[in-house]
């Protein structure tokens, strides 16, 4: 068995990678392209490296902490299968609005009656921030009752 496979193999025993990001942590080792790249196929053509197992686990692991929005572009900069993590991402039973409600309340706290526009306005960046679009975010804040108590449209 050559090194770089020790190494790939290694790799893979702690967590899954993407092709892409494997890639990259073994050319760092070397500079033989083409032996990377033979390394890379044969473990998946065994099954050992999967691009559909580590978008899944991604997306398990990091959908307590942010938004589908983050999570698409920090996927998009591991994963050369946009359409796969495109594809993944739209069949994940992630309830965004439960985990950005969460986030609000670990942050903000939950008592939502005296809320000032401050930290309506932070809490709105604060979420945008994590990756949550502007139909959760307003859904979080229907959920506090915000709009209706702080906010006044004419």
């Amino acid at each position: 068995m050559s090194d770089l496979k020790k190494k790939a193999l290694y790799f893979l025993a702690r967590r899954d990678y993407a092709y892409h990001e494997l890639f990259e942590k073994l050319n760092s080792y070397t500079q033989e392209e083409d032996s990377i790249y033979t390394v890379l196929n044969e473990l998946k053509a065994k099954g050992w490296l999967s691009e559909e197992r580590f978008i899944s686990s991604y997306i398990n692991s990091k959908s307590k902490k942010y938004g589908l929005l983050k999570i698409k572009h920090l996927l998009y900069r591991k994963s050369g299968d946009i359409d796969l993590v495109d594809e993944l991402l739209k069949s994940s039973d992630v309830d965004q609005l439960e985990v950005a409600y969460q986030l609000w309340i670990k942050k903000f706290g939950d008592s939502f009656e005296v809320l000032e526009q401050k930290t309506i306005a932070r809490g709105v960046r604060f979420l945008q921030s994590r990756g949550f679009g502007f139909d959760i975010i307003k859904a979080v804040l229907d959920k506090l009752r915000v709009f209706d108590a702080n906010l006044h449209y004419d």
